[in-house]
């Protein structure tokens, strides 16, 4: 058994090979446990561009190019569970396996608490919502019938948001997932989606892509966690931190200070210049942490316009 840590990442054309850069060299920089990086491209003609190619070829492990993602290509948010499904059916050596979005960079060491034996870590959902807050939430027809689909008991109103506090059916960030020692967990998750996908059940809820399916991956992983509910576990807050909302979380008294932050999600924001200004404070200028991240940012092209809080 292969006792390092796996980390997988996706990477396409454009944006998300500059986002993959930063990550890759934040895990370099700041990450001191055994690691091995997995790079994957899972959809046809969304291949690595030359430079991105050279990268790769000194600072992962290895780049999976293969077109694993052939049922849902027009569904992007689904080369994750391609990725971690093939990876740990292909690789059974690894029992410490972390998929983490493309957006989020490392500016600290992991804590130990994490490699627990037997264990998933998740997030909660940073925000309500399509999750439900119970039998009088109207999203919650959906979370019913998607229980009822898969047979399993549907979970009380018990997790709590990390942004808005609000009380919720377990609903993860599908962004920040570590796996270690459960056999099959990844190709569990990739079965339920798949299962989900070809069904009829629907939330009302649209995203921002203007579907009713945007979320899938991020739903059914509330499925997957339930089948090993006494396994799962919790990150502690300042892996997975939702960055673009620290000036809320500051007001109201619930954010962490930068330099306690191991793992960070920016999602797009990081491509605008103003953004790491906005998020820290003149103390958190002082570190080496955000003097590092300024050299690197933005990312282009570049955006304008409000933050989010």
């Amino acid at each position: 058994m292969n006792n390092k840590l796996a980390i997988l990442i996706i990477i396409e054309p454009g944006l998300l090979e500059q986002q993959a850069e930063l990550l890759i060299k934040s895990i370099h920089k700041y990450l001191t446990a055994e690691i091995d990086i997995f790079t994957f491209s899972p959809r046809v003609d969304r291949k690595p561009g030359s430079h991105m190619e050279s990268f790769l070829k000194y600072q992962v492990t290895h780049h999976f190019n293969s077109d694993l993602n052939i049922d849902y290509p027009d569904f992007p948010l689904a080369n994750g569970l391609y990725a971690s499904s093939f990876f740990e059916r292909e690789q059974p050596e690894y029992s410490k396996i972390l998929l983490t979005d493309t957006d989020t960079v490392f500016i600290n060491n992991l804590p130990n608490e994490i490699f627990e034996n037997n264990t998933v870590f998740v997030s909660p959902a940073d925000n309500k919502g399509v999750g439900s807050e119970g039998n009088d939430d109207p999203e919650d027809i959906f979370w019913r019938q998607m229980f009822e689909f898969f047979d399993i008991d549907l979970p009380e109103a018990n997790m709590t948001t990390t942004v808005r506090n609000n009380t919720i059916r377990p609903y993860h960030n599908s962004g920040f997932v570590l796996v270690n020692g459960i056999d099959g967990f990844y190709q569990q998750w990739f079965k339920d989606f798949d299962e989900l996908m070809k069904s009829n059940i629907r939330p009302k809820f649209v995203g921002r892509d203007g579907t009713n399916f945007g979320f899938f991956e991020q739903l059914v992983l509330s499925i997957t966690t339930e089948r090993i509910i006494n396994k799962k576990r919790f990150f502690p807050r300042q892996l997975n931190y939702p960055i673009p909302f620290q000036p809320y979380l500051s007001s109201e008294k619930r954010s962490l200070d930068f330099n306690e932050l191991c793992h960070i999600h920016y999602h797009k924001w990081f491509q605008h210049p103003g953004f790491l200004d906005h998020v820290t404070t003149d103390e958190d200028k002082k570190t080496e942490q955000y003097r590092w991240l300024k050299e690197q940012l933005p990312l282009q092209p570049t955006i304008d316009g409000p933050f989010k809080c």
